[in-house]
């Protein structure tokens, strides 16, 4: 069943609104500019960082610690073993394993928001909100108390929480691990829970479930399910410090301390940190240039607002700001970037540099001939009246 909510926006609130929107849109400018700032000096320390530390490796053979690698960036893998047995006593849960997760869930409601504008004349806005409700699993609380249908609430707390147990001691061969590096293991198996084990709570479909009947669960029954990162091979980069391992400082002050599931090379690793590295370089240059092109549309936004009781002139001026709106943000994007490459890559810098110009000049250009055609129109419109 669905619940409607239809609500008319007024011109002049619109209007306030949309003013309002300026200073959020110039928050939006700095912020973006700050991200695509920083983004390009951390991606310039980040080449730098895994360059150094491509020429620096040791390859180290897990079976000895030699004294000689002491403070060494060294690479060195095998197989990862404890002689923990990780425990959560509440569930009569017990493993072997580096770490034991437990992810809490409970079944709640869900609201979902459909929502349609409509242009009126004389500047208003109709808006039809349809409301339709749900009921899923969720490992994150969610709140009922906004929810427009009333008597679908949920739990305000879990029952249960989700958490982590690390063991206490693990080797590769004859290094000793940390935590440091024991939080960093991954690839989860699922633990088996049989039902002896947890004689007061009911097993189905590999969670331990906290309600009536997990075929037909209600509002605010948990379950619970449980993995363990086992003991597997594993491949380390980072500083040997005596019989273990830690972060290894580079000369441009960050960090290398890799480690990744399975049995890489030195290559493989500095290989797999540079893609990932590209990946977080691209989606922060996407998000800065968003965060610029949202800021100039809220910027530009009250040009069209104004027009709202005309819808085509409206239109057409929603598309000219927007357009703007994206070449001012592609453009100031590439200036931001190019000058923070400017010192480090100066052709780079350069070519970027020429592509904003081209795209300023473009925006300019279209301003002039649209300009000439409006005077020419204008001409054209005084002689045929006289």
């Amino acid at each position: 069943m669905a619940t409607t909510r239809v609500t008319k926006i007024g011109y002049g609130k619109k209007l306030t609104s949309s003013f309002g929107g300026i200073i959020t849109g110039l928050l939006a400018l700095v912020i973006g500019i700050t991200v695509l700032w920083w983004n390009e000096g951390n991606s310039v320390r980040d080449i730098k960082k895994l360059k150094e530390g491509r020429g620096a490796i040791v390859e180290v053979d897990a079976k000895k610690v030699l004294t000689a690698n002491d403070r060494s960036l060294v690479h060195v893998s095998g197989m990862v073993t404890t002689s923990d047995t990780l425990r959560d006593i509440e569930f009569g849960v017990s493993v072997n394993a580096l770490i034991l997760n437990k992810e809490v869930e409970m079944f709640q409601n869900k609201e979902n928001v459909k929502r349609d504008e409509k242009e009126n004349l004389g500047g208003s806005t109709t808006v039809t909100e349809t409301f339709t409700y749900e009921q899923v699993w969720s490992s994150g609380l969610i709140n009922s108390d906004s929810f427009q249908e009333s008597g679908r609430n949920n739990p305000r707390a879990f029952n249960n929480k989700s958490g982590q147990i690390l063991a206490s001691n693990a080797n590769l061969g004859a290094f000793e691990l940390d935590e440091r590096v024991i939080e960093q293991f991954y690839g989860e198996s699922d633990v088996t829970i049989h039902v002896d084990s947890v004689s007061n709570f009911k097993v189905f479909d590999g969670f331990v479930y906290l309600g009536e009947d997990p075929k037909n669960p209600k509002i605010g029954d948990e379950r619970i399910k449980f993995s363990a990162v086992m003991p597997q091979n594993f491949s380390i980069v980072a500083e040997q410090r005596g019989n273990t391992f830690a972060p290894y400082k580079t000369k441009v002050g960050k960090n290398i301390f890799m480690v990744n599931r399975g049995l890489l090379t030195a290559d493989e690793m500095f290989d797999q940190a540079e893609s990932a590295s590209k990946i977080f370089r691209w989606a922060l240059r996407i998000g800065g240039f968003f965060l610029l092109f949202i800021g100039f549309s809220l910027i530009f936004k009250p040009l069209s607002t104004i027009l709202a009781f005309i819808p085509f002139l409206k239109n057409i001026v929603g598309f000219a700001t927007g357009l703007v709106a994206f070449v001012l943000a592609a453009s100031i994007s590439l200036i931001v970037i190019a000058i923070a490459w400017l010192f480090y890559r100066p052709i780079l810098a350069v070519a970027l540099l020429a592509i904003a110009g081209g795209l300023f000049y473009f925006l300019r250009k279209r301003g002039q001939e649209k300009k000439l055609q409006n005077s020419e129109k204008s001409i054209a419109t005084q002689t045929g009246q006289n």
